[in-house]
């Protein structure tokens, strides 16, 4: 008897649209982050750009030695890479707060 009234409920669930939004309801507006930014609005290259893209622009690049002499040539080099300079300085401690203000100074004006 149980089984019939599971199998009665299962069947009235599926064949009834309780739970379905409405045809008519409107699609959802696009997120903040998926519109094109406005030119000039944000900085391309930043301490939370990863330090392989960094080292990839030339301009990125020096201006990134400029605040981290030798990075690309650190022992961690192929384990820190694909981390931003935001990351870890929040994972190790290893960057204080004004070198990541300075790298982002040092940035500021690369394109």
């Amino acid at each position: 008897m149980t089984l019939k009234i599971a199998a009665a409920a299962a069947l009235l669930l599926a064949s009834t649209p309780a739970f379905a939004e409405p045809a008519t309801t409107a699609p959802a507006p696009a997120p903040a982050a998926a519109a094109p930014a406005a030119a000039g609005a944000a900085q391309p290259f930043s301490r939370e750009t990863t330090l392989e893209n960094l080292m990839a622009n030339p301009a990125a690049k020096d201006a990134t030695l400029k605040v981290f002499p030798d990075l690309d040539k650190h022992p961690a080099w192929e384990m820190i890479k694909g981390m931003s300079a935001k990351q870890i300085s929040e994972a190790t401690g290893a960057i204080p707060e004004d070198k990541l203000v300075a790298l982002d100074e040092a940035l500021k004006d690369v394109k």
